[in-house]
């Protein structure tokens, strides 16, 4: 097994789509996966006029998946400090 990392290249496209703006993430986990729901923030129910946060986009993660999301957004805002 070799030290060196993996230098394999990439090439992202992004395709259909669209930016959402979230101030809100509600985080569940299980024993295999994290799940994020993302919301603009509180707003009245429409039926009953209750605050309600309503999600937009669910990202299902794996935990290997969530540790790197975790060092690289660790790493990002450090850089900004």
């Amino acid at each position: 097994m070799s030290d060196q990392p993996d230098t394999t290249k990439l090439k992202v496209r992004y395709e259909d789509m669209a930016a959402q703006y979230a101030s809100q993430v509600i985080l569940n986990t299980t024993q295999e996966e994290f799940l994020l729901d993302f919301s603009s923030g509180v707003v009245p129910d429409p039926n009953t006029g209750d605050p309600c946060v309503p999600v937009h986009t669910r990202i299902a993660m794996s935990m290997g998946g969530a540790q790197r999301l975790y060092s690289l957004l660790g790493k990002a805002l450090g850089k900004t400090e």
